[in-house]
């Protein structure tokens, strides 16, 4: 599921990509490609009796953009991986959590309260 990062990543590291000297690398995205496609076409099928047809092409459309936003979220963490960086950020959490007040989120009636 990760390949293309992976072949992002050594091709962010060493300039290029030697598909010719590894056969597994060359299957996978093979494989990959065409997995995509098969699941492209069966996502149309059982979805026909399902829904209309613009969700299928609303879903065509937009999930190469979803892999993608995906694969840069991998690509960025096989880089810092491979580049030895693993700082943690905390996210400063400053603000007070809202206290909860049950009796205006239901708005019960006063002769309901204790």
């Amino acid at each position: 599921m990760q390949i293309l990062p992976s072949v992002f990543s050594s091709w962010l590291l060493t300039g290029t990509v030697q598909f010719t000297d590894n056969a597994f690398l060359l299957l996978a995205t093979g494989i990959t490609f065409l997995s995509s496609l098969y699941k492209l076409v069966v996502t149309a099928k059982v979805g026909y009796r399902h829904y209309p047809s613009y969700y299928f092409v609303q879903y065509a459309l937009l999930t190469p953009f979803y892999a993608l936003f995906k694969n840069m979220i991998a690509v960025v963490a096989l880089y810092d991986h491979l580049h030895g960086k693993a700082d943690w950020v905390v996210t400063p959490r400053d603000v007070a959590p809202a206290a909860a007040n049950f009796d205006n989120v239901y708005g019960l009636p006063e002769a309901a309260r204790l």
